[in-house]
Order: C-alpha cells, then sequence, then structure tokens
C-alpha cells in the first residue's frame, strides 16, 4: 500500500514538504512531537499489518552488514533503547561484521543523535581516506 493513499490531507502536505524542502532534523524542529493521529486516515501505522510486516522486513539487525560499520547510542535514548542497540551489535559481531560500537552518555534520541554525528563523521572520512575499519566486536 503506498503512503499516500492512507495519509490525511494535513499528511500530504506534511510529506510533501518533507520530500520537497527539509532535511529530518527541520522537519523535526518545525513539527516538534508530530505522529501519525494527524498525518494517517483511520488506524496508525503500527497497527496496520500490512505496514507492520514493512516494518519487520526492514528491522535493522536482522541482516549483517557485509561493510563495515558504525553503531552510537545515549543511554536514555526513548525511541531507540539502549538495550536494543547493544543486541544489534552483538547480533552483528556474531554474524562477522566488523562494528564499531560507542555510547554518546546519558542522552535521550535527539541529543544522543546530535552529539553523534562528529564521530559519525569522522569515522565515515576515515573510511574514505583508505584507513581500516576498526572493531569493537569479541
Amino acid at each position: 500500500m503506498s503512503l499516500d493513499t492512507i495519509l490525511t490531507p494535513y499528511g500530504r502536505s506534511i510529506i510533501a514538504e518533507a520530500r520537497n524542502n527539509k532535511c529530518l532534523l527541520a522537519m523535526a524542529a518545525s513539527y516538534p512531537g508530530l505522529g501519525d493521529a494527524v498525518l494517517v486516515d483511520g488506524p496508525g501505522i503500527l497497527t496496520r499489518s500490512d505496514w507492520k510486516a514493512r516494518f519487520l522486513q526492514q528491522r535493522t539487525g536482522t541482516a549483517t552488514p557485509a561493510v563495515p560499520a558504525l553503531v552510537y547510542a545515549g543511554l536514555l535514548d526513548e525511541l531507540v533503547p539502549y538495550e536494543n542497540t547493544k543486541k544489534t551489535f552483538t547480533a552483528w559481531c556474531a554474524g562477522g561484521a566488523k562494528v564499531s560500537f560507542r555510547t554518546i552518555g546519558i542522552t535521550e534520541h535527539a541529543t544522543g543523535m546530535l552529539l553523534g554525528y562528529p564521530l559519525a563523521l569522522d569515522w565515515m572520512a576515515d573510511r574514505f581516506a583508505g584507513a581500516p575499519a576498526p572493531s569493537d566486536c569479541p
């Protein structure tokens, strides 16, 4: 099912704005706390069986990355719990991936994401420069 078919008129306008004009951080700043209750007609996204199935197909951690990865998380992340991120790291390591794991500190999701940007940019710059990817896997 196409996202556009289940959006409210307001939802379609928000998604159009996101597609055409704004990055994720700008959208989050413009619409704090925005959820599918005002964006979607009928039941919420997470209660729709077709969407739940699609989310499960894309669930992080179900496949081991074939390239080096950096994973970082804040201890108080309310959207992606820290323990879930650690489980993904452990699963990827068990699958043979090269994974660097960093704890950003006592941060929630948005602050952890912002504080992790410099770390992520440095990690990527090192990969592009040809430096071997470090791994924190046991």
